[in-house]
């Protein structure tokens, strides 16, 4: 499961679920707009203190792990609705190939043989 950095899950929620456009559309079918911090690389990230240092934990990661008990260790979890903002774990599903960057390499490589 995820490292939470040592709090309880609905600590982590909690944080989560305040930085969510409001009022969130109600069903499971809308996206969950993420309103935090994002990375420089433009993903949600969310802020936390673990041990006096800062750590980064993704939103749509830890809300998709939560949700349905996969563990998705190195695995790429992409978005079915296209909208990075979205932490909906509905709109998440595992990515095929061999974790973070295997569908980037996967496009460089088609694009390299055209």
């Amino acid at each position: 499961m995820i490292d939470l950095g040592g709090m309880e899950k609905g600590e982590v929620l909690d944080l989560i679920w305040e930085r969510l456009a409001w009022p969130p559309r109600e069903g499971r079918e809308f996206c969950w707009l993420w309103t935090g911090s994002y990375s420089g690389t433009g993903q949600p990230a969310l802020p936390v203190a673990v041990g006096g240092k800062r750590m980064y934990l993704a939103p749509a990661r830890v809300v998709y792990e939560l949700d349905t008990g996969v563990e998705l260790g190195r695995q790429y979890l992409k978005r079915n609705c296209g909208n990075q903002a979205c932490v909906n774990p509905a709109h998440g599903y595992i990515a095929p190939g061999k974790g973070r960057g295997a569908s980037k390499r996967r496009e460089q490589q088609a694009t390299a043989h055209e």
